[in-house]
Order: C-alpha cells, then sequence, then structure tokens
C-alpha cells in the first residue's frame, strides 16, 4: 500500500510540474524587425573579419614536411626566439 502511495505521490508530482508546459506562447504575432541585432552586432565586435578574402582559397598548405622541419627545430633547440610585446605603454616618452 505505501508503495502505491509513494507512485500516486511522485506521478502527481510530475504531472503538477508537467502542467505548466501546456501554456504555449501565441506565434500568431509577426517577429520584431530587430530580431537577432544583438547577436550579430555581438558578433561583429567579436570577430575581426567574419569573411576573410582567403576563406575560399582552401586549406593552407601542412603536407606534414614543414611540421616535421618544426618538430626537428624544437627538439634540436633551433627555436627562434621572440621579443614579448605589449599593449600597454609603460615607457618614458
Amino acid at each position: 500500500m505505501k508503495r502505491i502511495a509513494l507512485t500516486a505521490t511522485a506521478l502527481a508530482t510530475v504531472m503538477f510540474g508537467l502542467s505548466g508546459c501546456i501554456f504555449f506562447h501565441d506565434h500568431s504575432e509577426p517577429i520584431n524587425a530587430g530580431y537577432g541585432n544583438s547577436l550579430n552586432h555581438n558578433a561583429a565586435v567579436a570577430i575581426v573579419d567574419p569573411a576573410p578574402a582567403n576563406a575560399t582559397a582552401g586549406a593552407p598548405d601542412f603536407n606534414g614536411k614543414r611540421a616535421a622541419i618544426a618538430m626537428e627545430n624544437y627538439e634540436t633547440g633551433q627555436i627562434e626566439q621572440v621579443e614579448a610585446e605589449s599593449t600597454q605603454d609603460f615607457g618614458d616618452n
């Protein structure tokens, strides 16, 4: 008897929780003309060039030789040291 009561309580809880799902949004209204503007604006701010000129050029030339040379240079310590730069200027002008 306790199992039936527990099952009934669980079922009632689930039914009550799902009862809020019957109120659907009325889609008869047209979409606002500015819909999606914030998404497009944020993408434009974050992406330097969303359609670069070389996008249709295909994959870059990585045939394995360049990777092997880079790996060999790394393992033998013949890597090029680069100078660190900063976007903040603390120097004396």
